[in-house]
């Protein structure tokens, strides 16, 4: 006999339980969090429809199909437990009702035979009997119908399952794609970035060869000016954040190793040395133009400052003038042990 307050188990597992074998999948990818069942994906998408509307992406579209035949399958392995656990339930019953309706008959035979022999009603031991045959019957019945609805409830289990584990591969398929699809794009896109990166590379390098091809370099020492090779730094500078980190690498070597070039503040090799030496020619140093105005003087080492080069401009002490007896600080032009008396120009 079933208890009038039994429940019964759909044996339903949760759907958004089919999300978890791609749930790393999807975030790694960086989408938000899908749909946890078709409830979730119909609120956001409107009810599925098995022709792709317009303006939705395939993926999209692929999720609810799976969710949605999920949906349906879950839906008609319930609608079909239900109705056959409420088969068993109206036999179970019926059983039972024959049972007792049985057992009412035998006790009145046994009342109209005892009658027939002269005795009133019937007898203890046999009311026993007879409640424990009844009691045995519906025992047998609960147990047979009980076992019924197990199979039907392990039958919508299994039904379950299968559909589950089909929306699982379903989705998992789906967003391994999208995953894929979406690595592909960004490595694409991250070509074509380089790809352009390095076309600006080339076209910079292209065009300092062009502006070198215009310079003057010193037939002496084989440099450049500094003012010649800090346009040729400015090029580079101006487009330097457009180009790929290999690349700017590669153009630096070049600017150090393609191009010599003397320090600020230094003229530029002995043929235009000799043009600011004899006053034809300014030279620029620290920032400042300047011209050689006075003479030519031997420079003492004892009173040059440590570390100057040719073409530093200093200040010196010492003697000058034109019998050399006058000693004062001047501004000179250093190169080569000389001193040459400069003027700021302008």
């Amino acid at each position: 006999m079933r208890p009038n307050n039994e429940t019964t188990d759909t044996g339903t597992e949760p759907v958004s339980s089919v999300l978890e074998p791609y749930q790393a999948v999807v975030t790694e990818v960086g989408n938000t969090t899908p749909p946890a069942d078709y409830e979730a994906w119909r609120q956001l998408y409107g009810d599925f429809s098995l022709t792709k509307p317009e303006g939705m992406d395939t993926n999209t579209w692929q999720v609810g199909q799976a969710l949605y035949n999920l949906y349906n399958a879950n839906q008609q392995s319930n609608t079909n437990y239900q109705s056959q656990v409420g088969q068993i339930n109206t036999q179970e019953d019926f059983q039972n009702q024959q049972a007792y309706i049985l057992s009412q008959k035998v006790l009145k035979y046994l009342q109209l035979g005892n009658q027939a022999q002269g005795m009133q009603g019937v007898a203890a031991g046999d009311r026993i009997a007879l409640q424990n045959n009844y009691l045995n019957q519906l025992g047998a019945i609960g147990t047979e119908y009980g076992n019924l609805r197990n199979e039907a409830n392990s039958t919508l289990q299994s039904n379950n399952q299968t559909a589950n584990q089909t929306a699982q591969s379903q989705l998992s398929s789906i967003y391994g794609n999208q995953a894929l699809q979406e690595q592909q794009t960004a490595a694409t896109e991250e070509a074509q970035v380089l790809y352009n990166q390095q076309r600006i590379a080339d076209a910079v390098a292209g065009r300092l060869a062009e502006m070198a091809a215009g310079f003057n370099v010193d037939e002496a020492t084989g440099n450049y000016s500094y003012e010649d090779y800090k346009q040729l730094e400015d090029c580079y500078n101006a487009n330097k954040d457009r180009i790929d980190v290999s690349s700017q690498e590669y153009i630096d070597f070049i600017l150090q190793n393609n191009y010599p070039h003397n320090e600020e503040g230094t003229a530029t090799g002995t043929t235009e040395m000799t043009e600011v030496l004899d006053g034809r020619r300014t030279t620029t140093f620290n920032g400042v133009e300047y011209k050689v105005t006075g003479v030519k003087m031997k420079a003492a080492t004892k009173d040059l400052p440590g570390g100057v080069k040719n073409g530093d401009i200093i200040d010196y002490t010492g003697y000058t003038g034109s019998q050399f007896s006058t000693k004062m600080t001047i501004k000179a032009l250093y190169y080569d042990g000389y001193l040459y008396e400069v003027s700021k120009v302008g």
